[in-house]
């Protein structure tokens, strides 16, 4: 059982006009009723989904929460305070596998009002055959239309700004080929350090709400020239300027401190993390 630190005292995301989340693959160990304990103590409203129990079957933990605690999966569905599923399904190169896997995730997002299920584009942001991966990815994005037309779910596909897509000018790119916007889970992490746009460069490309959901976390370059994640503040990823913007703008979506302690275990815990974050980047 989590127990609470020293440094969650006197601790509360209320006093930010940004909505604030956080992504469970920072405990990733976590079950579903321990992650909600966490972001109760520190009065953070949402959460998005990557892991439970230690693992990446989120149907399946899902599941069986709804199995064994029926009436608490009813009181979260209505609490609507889950506001994403991050999945490992990809715009390129889907198998009927990865297909039949996000349907049934979709299926879940549904039971519990999750808005948003994440997906990456699965292609390398430097690319020589760049067209035809964007084309593809709009033959992924339509597919999905017409499967959740025929199957009736209420849950989007929302497009994180990750590898291939990690730039708002080539999420641009793809809605002007498909036709339509779709939803963005804005990595700013990716869009600042992958494709080296300005936060206010990205924010104005997409000025039609398609930024649903903001992901933030801190980095640096270490001795071997590789950049990691470190405690929020302490990098020199310019985070204060983008949340600044996002508090002047009055953005109201999710604003997501992701964690990575699944991929990065060497990192100190997210309580620890959370605190950095209150005490760095709230006002």
């Amino acid at each position: 059982m989590m127990k609470q630190t020293r440094s969650e005292s006197g601790m509360d995301f209320r006093r930010d006009t940004l909505v604030w989340c956080f992504s469970s693959l920072g405990i990733p160990e976590a079950t579903l009723p321990e992650l909600l304990a966490l972001a109760d103590r520190w009065h953070i409203p949402y959460l998005e989904l990557r892991t439970l129990n230690g693992g990446l079957d989120l149907a399946g933990g899902l599941e069986a929460y709804h199995r064994e605690q029926p009436e608490a999966f009813a009181a979260l569905a209505a609490s609507g305070r889950i506001k994403a599923l991050d999945t490992s399904f990809a715009l390129v190169g889907g198998t009927p596998q990865n297909w039949e896997d996000f349907r049934r995730l979709a299926g879940w997002a549904d039971r519990l009002a999750s808005p948003y299920l994440r997906v990456f584009g699965g292609f390398d942001f430097q690319c020589n055959n760049l067209a035809d991966k964007l084309k593809q990815a709009a033959e992924t994005l339509q597919r999905w239309q017409e499967m959740r037309a025929r199957d009736g779910f209420a849950c989007e596909l929302a497009v994180e700004t990750h590898d291939g897509m990690s730039s708002l000018a080539r999420c641009r790119e793809l809605a002007t080929l498909w036709g339509r916007s779709f939803p963005i889970v804005w990595d700013a992490h990716h869009t600042w350090c992958v494709a080296g746009e300005r936060f206010d460069q990205t924010f104005g490309l997409l000025e039609d709400g398609s930024i649903v959901h903001l992901h933030v976390k801190d980095s640096a370059v270490g001795p071997d020239g590789k950049r990691a994640g470190v405690l929020s503040g302490r990098g020199d990823v310019p985070i204060p300027e983008l949340l600044a913007m996002l508090r002047r703008e009055k953005f109201r979506g999710p604003v997501s401190l992701e964690w990575e302690k699944k991929w990065e275990p060497h990192l100190p815990e997210l309580a620890e993390a959370l605190a950095a974050t209150a005490e760095h980047w709230l006002p």
